[in-house]
């Protein structure tokens, strides 16, 4: 099971219904706080390095997670007897492998390529295997009549379009900031955006999305406690949009990447806490783990979409005479779909559950409440 999932699982199993929001909201920001030393310690490790100490250092540092874990973590006190699905695993596992390989390799390889279609052909074979076997099997590792609960469908369908938008934006955000670093001088008299920003100041720049992150989590779960988190994850997307618009329009001055980045941080925090406190509160407490798990895959696929698309769309504007370098036509309009991305996703956060039930749910909470 993934952190983000046992982490999600062990706070509905721990917290009362009603602060489960919160949890999952500090759980979000402790994240944040991680991912922004991450990104400045990254920046300094290429920079004096290698790139390959990235993956050197990542390896300790979860080694280090998983003994912490496994010392620290109380385990899950909800608990059934079930076998493993090795087949729905295998097939759901090569569907995934595909998809990804297909999306990542298909800028180098050529969208209509042999290989990138015969990887799209698998893969979709693989998902239609995969959903008629759990369908099938008594005890299946996803159980599909909890995927098209309209509260996890649309969730989904949201983290999905998210990870599209948000993913896209901070793939795009570093190339941005270091144009036009060690580029030949020549080339870079024709370069007219970009902050010659090495890896470290590249990794400061994303640093104020972390920093607001570590606020948005918690904020995102008591603002869901009070009116339901689909309004947090709507306000958030829209923050997304905001942000990303921002980055198309307004890129001339640091300040402004620093502001935008501020509130996109925002905004993924609260996209990020409210999406998975739907998820757990839709779900039995029983498959709270591989609920949230799925929800973290949608926004993983959708991010590997994003960065493809955002990529597409350097490699086809370029500056004339400089060999390949990106016009900043190509960065305004992948921060400008990225902004329409995210408006999609706020609008679909609106559906995500039907007003009068969850108005009734909280009667009954409310009620159940004065009761005890």
């Amino acid at each position: 099971m993934p952190l983000s999932s046992r982490s999600a699982t062990a706070s509905s199993a721990k917290f009362p219904r009603e602060k489960v929001g919160v949890a999952i909201g500090l759980i979000s920001a402790v994240f944040g706080i991680g991912g922004g030393f991450g990104i400045v310690l990254s920046g300094l490790i290429v920079d004096h390095l290698s790139w390959r100490w990235l993956f050197i250092v990542g390896a300790v540092n979860i080694a280090a997670a998983a003994l912490l874990v496994h010392r620290f973590v109380p385990e899950s006190p909800i608990k059934t007897p079930s076998r493993v699905d090795f087949a729905g695993a295998t097939l759901l596992s090569g569907g995934l492998i595909c998809m990804l390989v297909a999306l990542t390799e298909g800028e180098n390889w050529g969208w209509t390529s042999s290989r990138t279609l015969a990887l799209a052909f698998f893969a979709l074979a693989f998902f239609v295997a995969w959903v008629l076997a759990e369908l099938r099997v008594p005890e299946p590792m996803v159980d599909m009549r909890m995927m098209v609960q309209r509260q996890v469908l649309f969730t989904n369908i949201t983290a999905l379009v998210a990870g599209f938008a948000m993913f896209g934006t901070f793939v795009l955000v570093p190339n941005f900031v270091e144009t036009p670093h060690d580029l030949p001088l020549r080339v870079q008299r024709l370069v007219d955006y970009g902050f010659d920003a090495s890896a470290t100041k590249a990794g400061l720049y994303l640093l104020p999305s972390s920093i607001t992150l570590l606020f948005a989590g918690p904020a995102a779960g008591l603002i869901g406690r009070r009116i339901g988190s689909k309004w947090p994850l709507s306000a958030g997307l829209v923050l997304v949009a905001a942000a990303a618009g921002s980055l198309s329009v307004w890129h001339d001055e640091s300040w402004q990447i620093l502001v935008a980045m501020a509130v996109l941080g925002i905004g993924v925090g609260f996209a990020f806490a409210a999406m998975a406190t739907l998820v757990t509160e839709a779900v039995r407490p029983t498959e709270t783990g591989v609920a949230t798990g799925m929800n973290t895959v949608m926004r993983t696929v959708g991010g590997v979409v994003g960065g493809q698309v955002g990529a597409a769309l350097l490699v086809a504007h370029t500056i004339p005479r400089t060999g390949g370098v990106p016009s900043v036509v190509g960065f305004e309009i992948a921060f400008a779909i990225g902004a329409v991305a995210a408006f999609v996703g706020a609008t679909v956060a609106v559906f995500v559950t039907r007003p009068r039930l969850r108005r009734r749910e909280r009667l009954v909470i409310a009620t159940t409440e004065v009761a005890e």
